[in-house]
Protein backbone atom coordinates (compact mmCIF):
# COMPACT_ATOMS: atom_id res chain seq x y z
CA UNK A 1 0.00 0.00 0.00
CA UNK A 2 1.88 3.09 -1.42
CA UNK A 3 2.02 6.15 1.85
CA UNK A 4 3.03 9.36 1.57
CA UNK A 5 4.15 9.96 5.10
CA UNK A 6 6.48 7.26 7.35
CA UNK A 7 3.89 5.01 9.53
CA UNK A 8 4.02 6.26 13.03
CA UNK A 9 1.55 5.71 16.55
CA UNK A 10 -1.14 7.57 16.53
CA UNK A 11 -0.21 9.42 19.44
CA UNK A 12 2.71 10.51 17.87
CA UNK A 13 0.68 12.92 15.43
CA UNK A 14 0.63 16.32 16.03
CA UNK A 15 -2.35 18.53 16.06
CA UNK A 16 -3.09 20.69 13.57
CA UNK A 17 -3.19 24.58 14.28
CA UNK A 18 -7.30 24.69 12.51
CA UNK A 19 -7.82 21.57 12.41
CA UNK A 20 -7.79 18.08 13.67
CA UNK A 21 -5.54 15.13 12.46
CA UNK A 22 -7.93 12.17 11.71
CA UNK A 23 -7.20 8.92 13.21
CA UNK A 24 -6.16 6.16 10.74
CA UNK A 25 -5.10 2.70 10.12
CA UNK A 26 -2.19 1.74 12.49
CA UNK A 27 0.77 -0.08 11.14
CA UNK A 28 -0.27 -3.35 12.37
CA UNK A 29 -3.78 -3.16 11.18
CA UNK A 30 -2.43 -2.37 7.41
CA UNK A 31 -1.60 -5.93 6.60
CA UNK A 32 -6.10 -6.76 7.23
CA UNK A 33 -6.48 -4.12 5.00
CA UNK A 34 -4.45 -4.99 2.10
CA UNK A 35 -5.99 -7.80 1.52
CA UNK A 36 -9.01 -6.18 0.69
CA UNK A 37 -7.95 -3.48 -1.75
CA UNK A 38 -8.78 -6.11 -4.52
CA UNK A 39 -12.83 -5.56 -3.49
CA UNK A 40 -12.49 -1.69 -3.93
CA UNK A 41 -12.17 1.15 -6.26
CA UNK A 42 -9.27 3.58 -6.86
CA UNK A 43 -9.86 6.52 -7.24
CA UNK A 44 -7.75 9.92 -8.27
CA UNK A 45 -8.56 13.42 -6.77
CA UNK A 46 -7.71 17.34 -7.93
CA UNK A 47 -6.99 20.08 -5.38
CA UNK A 48 -10.65 21.67 -4.42
CA UNK A 49 -12.43 18.21 -5.87
CA UNK A 50 -15.39 17.14 -3.36
CA UNK A 51 -15.60 13.87 -2.45
CA UNK A 52 -19.01 14.16 -1.60
CA UNK A 53 -21.36 17.41 -0.40
CA UNK A 54 -23.56 18.40 2.47
CA UNK A 55 -26.71 16.67 1.46
CA UNK A 56 -25.09 13.64 -0.03
CA UNK A 57 -25.09 10.19 0.38
CA UNK A 58 -21.16 8.99 0.47
CA UNK A 59 -22.29 5.56 -0.69
CA UNK A 60 -19.13 3.94 0.91
CA UNK A 61 -15.73 4.28 2.60
CA UNK A 62 -12.91 5.71 1.39
CA UNK A 63 -9.17 4.39 2.54
CA UNK A 64 -6.94 7.50 2.11
CA UNK A 65 -3.77 6.17 0.06
CA UNK A 66 -1.62 9.47 -0.54
CA UNK A 67 -2.90 13.21 -0.25
CA UNK A 68 -4.46 15.31 1.55
CA UNK A 69 -8.37 15.75 2.35
CA UNK A 70 -10.24 18.19 4.47
CA UNK A 71 -13.98 18.23 6.34
CA UNK A 72 -15.28 21.30 6.24
CA UNK A 73 -18.26 22.72 8.31
CA UNK A 74 -20.44 25.87 7.04
CA UNK A 75 -22.58 27.89 9.05
CA UNK A 76 -26.23 29.25 7.88
CA UNK A 77 -24.59 32.54 6.51
CA UNK A 78 -21.35 30.90 4.48
CA UNK A 79 -18.53 31.00 7.26
CA UNK A 80 -17.19 27.66 7.34
CA UNK A 81 -14.44 25.71 9.81
CA UNK A 82 -12.12 23.06 9.03
CA UNK A 83 -12.79 19.79 11.38
CA UNK A 84 -11.07 17.10 10.24
CA UNK A 85 -7.59 16.33 8.11
CA UNK A 86 -7.14 13.19 6.42
CA UNK A 87 -4.00 12.09 5.10
CA UNK A 88 -2.69 8.74 3.90
CA UNK A 89 -4.52 5.82 6.02
CA UNK A 90 -7.29 7.79 7.07
CA UNK A 91 -11.03 6.74 6.37
CA UNK A 92 -13.45 9.03 4.93
CA UNK A 93 -17.06 8.23 5.13
CA UNK A 94 -16.75 5.09 7.44
CA UNK A 95 -20.25 6.19 9.07
CA UNK A 96 -21.80 5.12 5.66
CA UNK A 97 -20.68 1.61 7.39
CA UNK A 98 -23.59 1.82 9.88
CA UNK A 99 -25.91 4.55 8.12
CA UNK A 100 -27.67 5.50 4.93
CA UNK A 101 -28.04 9.26 6.11
CA UNK A 102 -26.69 12.47 4.23
CA UNK A 103 -23.36 14.27 4.89
CA UNK A 104 -23.72 17.18 7.00
CA UNK A 105 -20.46 18.47 5.81
CA UNK A 106 -18.22 18.72 3.00
CA UNK A 107 -15.33 16.80 1.93
CA UNK A 108 -12.81 17.95 -0.36
CA UNK A 109 -9.18 17.22 -1.80
CA UNK A 110 -6.55 19.61 -0.09
CA UNK A 111 -3.79 18.16 -2.09
CA UNK A 112 -3.42 15.92 -5.00
CA UNK A 113 -4.58 12.21 -3.68
CA UNK A 114 -6.05 8.50 -4.26
CA UNK A 115 -8.24 6.32 -2.77
CA UNK A 116 -9.88 3.02 -3.00
CA UNK A 117 -13.88 3.32 -2.52
CA UNK A 118 -15.22 0.51 -0.66
CA UNK A 119 -19.53 0.69 -1.27
CA UNK A 120 -21.35 0.07 1.91
CA UNK A 121 -22.94 -3.34 0.11
CA UNK A 122 -19.53 -4.87 -0.62
CA UNK A 123 -18.21 -3.55 3.16
CA UNK A 124 -21.34 -5.16 4.83
CA UNK A 125 -21.61 -8.19 2.70
CA UNK A 126 -18.37 -8.93 1.62
CA UNK A 127 -15.73 -7.29 3.87
CA UNK A 128 -16.67 -7.30 7.19
CA UNK A 129 -18.30 -10.75 7.57
CA UNK A 130 -14.79 -12.42 6.02
CA UNK A 131 -12.36 -9.60 7.49
CA UNK A 132 -13.59 -8.99 10.71
CA UNK A 133 -9.93 -7.46 11.69
CA UNK A 134 -11.64 -4.57 9.41
CA UNK A 135 -14.12 -4.47 11.42
CA UNK A 136 -12.19 -3.98 14.62
CA UNK A 137 -10.10 -1.14 12.82
CA UNK A 138 -13.34 0.92 11.48
CA UNK A 139 -15.03 0.69 15.06
CA UNK A 140 -11.49 1.91 16.75
CA UNK A 141 -11.22 5.05 14.31
CA UNK A 142 -14.98 5.43 14.70
CA UNK A 143 -14.91 5.61 18.90
CA UNK A 144 -11.35 7.73 18.47
CA UNK A 145 -13.38 10.20 16.73
CA UNK A 146 -16.59 10.34 19.16
CA UNK A 147 -14.36 10.54 21.82
CA UNK A 148 -12.37 13.34 20.62
CA UNK A 149 -15.59 15.36 19.86
CA UNK A 150 -16.38 14.88 22.63
CA UNK A 151 -13.35 16.31 24.65
CA UNK A 152 -13.73 19.20 22.41
CA UNK A 153 -17.58 19.37 23.54
CA UNK A 154 -17.05 19.30 26.84
CA UNK A 155 -14.32 21.86 26.73
CA UNK A 156 -16.20 23.99 24.38
CA UNK A 157 -19.22 24.61 27.22
CA UNK A 158 -17.06 25.53 29.84
CA UNK A 159 -15.20 27.77 28.05
CA UNK A 160 -15.96 31.78 28.72
CA UNK A 161 -17.46 33.53 25.31
CA UNK A 162 -13.89 35.56 25.09
CA UNK A 163 -12.03 32.19 25.18
CA UNK A 164 -14.50 30.73 22.49
CA UNK A 165 -14.12 33.95 20.08
CA UNK A 166 -10.32 34.05 21.04
CA UNK A 167 -10.29 30.26 19.81
CA UNK A 168 -12.52 30.76 16.63
CA UNK A 169 -10.26 33.67 15.50
CA UNK A 170 -7.20 31.79 16.00
CA UNK A 171 -7.84 28.92 14.26
CA UNK A 172 -10.15 31.04 11.43
CA UNK A 173 -6.78 33.00 11.01
CA UNK A 174 -4.36 30.21 10.95
CA UNK A 175 -6.48 28.96 8.03
CA UNK A 176 -6.50 32.27 6.13
CA UNK A 177 -3.26 33.24 7.18
CA UNK A 178 -4.26 36.79 7.42
CA UNK A 179 -7.61 38.77 8.50
CA UNK A 180 -10.80 37.39 9.84
CA UNK A 181 -13.32 39.02 7.99
CA UNK A 182 -16.55 38.04 9.91
CA UNK A 183 -19.43 40.46 11.39
CA UNK A 184 -20.47 39.68 15.30
CA UNK A 185 -23.57 38.19 14.02
CA UNK A 186 -22.19 35.89 12.00
CA UNK A 187 -19.94 35.29 14.82
CA UNK A 188 -22.92 34.33 16.86
CA UNK A 189 -24.06 32.41 14.81
CA UNK A 190 -21.22 30.05 14.20
CA UNK A 191 -20.37 29.96 17.72
CA UNK A 192 -24.12 29.52 19.21
CA UNK A 193 -23.85 33.18 21.61
CA UNK A 194 -25.64 36.30 21.58
CA UNK A 195 -24.36 38.86 19.06
CA UNK A 196 -24.24 41.04 22.26
CA UNK A 197 -22.17 38.68 24.24
CA UNK A 198 -19.80 38.58 20.68
CA UNK A 199 -19.49 41.95 20.48
CA UNK A 200 -18.23 42.16 24.44
CA UNK A 201 -16.26 39.53 24.07
CA UNK A 202 -14.96 41.38 20.92
CA UNK A 203 -14.54 44.86 23.22
CA UNK A 204 -12.14 42.76 26.10
CA UNK A 205 -10.25 41.31 23.73
CA UNK A 206 -9.22 44.79 21.25
CA UNK A 207 -9.11 46.10 24.81
CA UNK A 208 -6.46 43.51 26.37
CA UNK A 209 -4.35 44.47 23.29
CA UNK A 210 -4.94 40.74 21.76
CA UNK A 211 -6.83 41.42 18.61
CA UNK A 212 -7.44 45.04 16.74
CA UNK A 213 -10.17 45.51 14.25
CA UNK A 214 -10.40 47.41 11.11
CA UNK A 215 -11.70 47.47 7.58
CA UNK A 216 -9.89 44.12 6.68
CA UNK A 217 -11.28 42.50 9.55
CA UNK A 218 -10.37 41.43 13.13
CA UNK A 219 -6.31 41.05 13.14
CA UNK A 220 -4.28 39.06 15.92
CA UNK A 221 -1.63 41.33 17.30
CA UNK A 222 -0.35 38.76 19.82
CA UNK A 223 -1.30 35.22 18.67
CA UNK A 224 1.00 33.65 21.89
CA UNK A 225 -0.62 35.32 24.53
CA UNK A 226 -3.79 34.95 22.78
CA UNK A 227 -3.30 31.35 22.46
CA UNK A 228 -2.42 31.60 26.28
CA UNK A 229 -5.32 33.39 26.97
CA UNK A 230 -7.96 30.97 25.43
CA UNK A 231 -5.68 27.94 27.06
CA UNK A 232 -5.75 28.71 30.38
CA UNK A 233 -7.86 28.20 33.46
CA UNK A 234 -11.44 29.42 33.78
Amino acid sequence: MRSDRPHAKETSMPALPAARLSPFVTERELPFWQDILPLGERRFWHVHMPVFCPGEKSGGMHLVLSGSFRAVAFSRSGQQRTLWIMRAHSLIGEVSLLTDSAAIYLMECEDEGETVFFPRATLREKILPAHPEVGLSIMRILALKLRVQSEDSQAWNFMSARKRVGDFLLHRSGETGGPVRISHAELAEFLGLHRVTVTKAVTRLREAGLIECGEEGMIIRDPDRLEQEVRSAP
